[in-house]
């Protein structure tokens, strides 16, 4: 079963895994149950994957200059592991 939620815009760090865990318990939802969105590996991605959540990274954002159009997996997996970012569980090109 999925249930939609309102999209909560974070005026602050979202590397932080309390930033999670908070907005886990506003929610009242467990970490398996609840999805980031995000373009930063460094900031939507790491703390997401630090507290259990599923992750999703969209290549149309921040990364879209750093990522090559013919193969963006592959160019995001070189540049987390070389720049010591964390991958995301599912990746999308862009939400609209």
């Amino acid at each position: 079963q999925c249930l939609f939620r309102p999209v909560v815009r974070l005026p602050f760090s979202r590397i932080l895994p309390k930033v999670f865990i908070t907005l886990a318990d506003v929610m009242q939802a467990a970490p398996e149950d609840l999805l980031m969105v995000g373009d930063s590996p460094d900031h939507d991605i790491r703390g997401a994957n630090a507290v259990g959540w599923d992750s999703v990274l969209v290549f149309g954002g921040l990364l879209q200059d750093m990522l090559t159009h013919d193969d963006p997996v592959h160019s995001l997996v070189a540049l987390c592991n070389d720049r010591n970012l964390p991958l995301p569980d599912y990746t999308i090109e862009l939400l609209r």
